[in-house]
């Protein structure tokens, strides 16, 4: 499926993987960052043609990737990206073709709306063609392709709002929501728990 919409290239993709603990999702995206970077080949760019991102180091770690937070250059006062960060951060990510974004669930309809607003904004200085310009400002992450993995009932949510929150009355939050309605038109699950496949420790996958 991922190669036939990368020959397309006509239609944003927004992926949410999901499936339960120990039914491949890391596995997945090796394949996927495999599979990118052998098709693209070598491009511009710090990350290459996909950046693999997680909400923590322990978990970007587990898929050799980054937080989300140090390829979106934010900091911990949460001021506002000057341009020259989102320059610094366009020249980083300017090969970049597809965006994972592991344990979502751990991730806050706020902070979801700020990477998007990052990509965006940084994609946007690479051009000094304003149509383009615009459309990237105007797409979800800028127009890249995005994957989103995780499995909702997996992880304990931290700090922020959790993306099926009702009755949002935060204005961020709200964007973010409507980013991922708007983002998401693709859904993958996996249900065959791989790790736990065996009949003697199968009793162990629901812990």
């Amino acid at each position: 499926m991922l190669k036939t919409i990368l020959q397309i290239n006509t239609k944003q993709l927004g992926l949410f993987l999901t499936g339960e603990g120990g039914t491949g999702k890391s596995k997945i995206i090796e394949a996927i960052v495999a599979f990118t970077r052998k098709y693209y080949g070598k491009t511009y760019g710090l990350y290459g043609p996909i950046i693999v991102t997680a909400p923590t180091g322990t978990s970007s770690n587990n898929i050799n990737g980054f937080t989300y937070h140090s390829v979106c250059c934010f900091t911990r006062s949460n001021k506002s990206p000057t341009e020259q960060t989102y320059q610094r951060m366009g020249k980083r990510i300017s090969g970049a073709k597809i965006i994972v974004i592991d344990e979502i669930s751990l991730t806050s309809l706020e902070d979801f709306y700020k990477q998007h607003i990052a990509y965006s904004r940084a994609l946007s200085t690479l051009t000094d063609c304003q149509v383009e310009k615009q459309r990237m400002l105007d797409t979800p992450f800028g127009g890249l392709h995005v994957i989103l993995v995780d499995d909702f009932y997996q992880l304990k949510f931290v700090q922020g709002t959790p993306f099926f929150s009702r009755n949002i009355n935060n204005e961020k939050a709200l964007k973010g929501k409507h980013l991922w309605e708007q983002l998401v038109n693709q859904y993958i699950e996996l249900t065959e728990n791989c790790r736990f496949n065996n009949a003697e420790l199968s009793i162990f996958a629901k812990f």
